[in-house]
């Protein structure tokens, strides 16, 4: 059975999705600039790493990259893939600021 939507004036919903959206953005921008870090210390841009993804077997276009990165909302497992390329065996996150 599908549960009401809670009685709060839709100003109040609109300022929570806006919260979250925030909340989000701040996510991707910290996904974003771990794979950015990890690429400029091998000096590798969109293209090489696009030929090296393709090595791997993931086929990703130079302008794909870029979108994904501008957005900053790929999954995992493409940042796993990237490691993978770029010849990452282990990577540090640090999370506590986050």
């Amino acid at each position: 059975m599908w549960r009401k939507r809670p009685k709060i004036r839709e100003d109040a919903w609109q300022t929570l999705l806006l919260l979250q959206k925030i909340n989000m953005t701040d996510w991707n921008v910290e996904a974003k600039a771990i794979l950015k870090a990890e690429l400029a210390r091998k000096d590798i841009g969109y293209k090489k790493l696009s030929q090296l993804l393709a090595q791997i077997g993931v086929d990703e276009t130079p302008s794909a990259i870029t979108n994904k990165m501008s957005r900053g909302s790929f999954t995992f497992v493409f940042f796993l893939q990237c490691m993978k390329a770029i010849g990452r065996t282990h990577v540090q996150v640090d999370l506590k600021d986050l």
